[in-house]
């Protein structure tokens, strides 16, 4: 199988959202097609999270300080850090908070808890992660 072959077979089977304005908050995750309940809608984009002290971010450039509290899960004590650098942030880094997720983030992966229609935000709750 060529490239271009694994390519279309992605596109066309795996390929679930794209990065879109929202109303919830700055940048959201739309479905650009239905998407069914139960599956992962970042096949490609699977992270592992790990647990550092908030009292690090303070030894980190201003800019990456940020850059890390825009993007990662914060508490007053915690920060979870993904397994790669932040220049490598995939599109599951743009799903906002809802109190009423239709997705959730378990084991490393964010799966659907129902089915979400094409145009819908895909969310989940920053609260359950803590």
């Amino acid at each position: 199988m060529t490239f271009v072959d694994k390519f279309k077979y992605y596109a066309q089977n795996q390929t679930w959202t794209r990065l879109s304005p929202s109303d919830i908050h700055g940048i959201g995750v739309f479905a650009i097609r239905n998407i069914p309940e139960g599956i992962n809608p970042f096949p490609d984009c699977d992270n592992l999270f790990f647990e550092m002290p908030v009292s690090y971010l303070s030894r980190f450039p201003k800019s990456v300080r940020k850059l890390a509290l825009d993007f990662l899960y914060v508490d007053e004590n915690k920060i979870w850090v993904p397994d790669i650098t932040l220049n490598q942030m995939n599109i599951s880094f743009y799903l906002n908070s809802s109190s009423n997720p239709n997705c959730k983030h378990e084991d490393g992966r964010i799966t659907t808890l129902r089915s979400i229609k094409r145009g819908e935000e895909l969310t989940y709750d920053y609260e359950i992660q803590a």
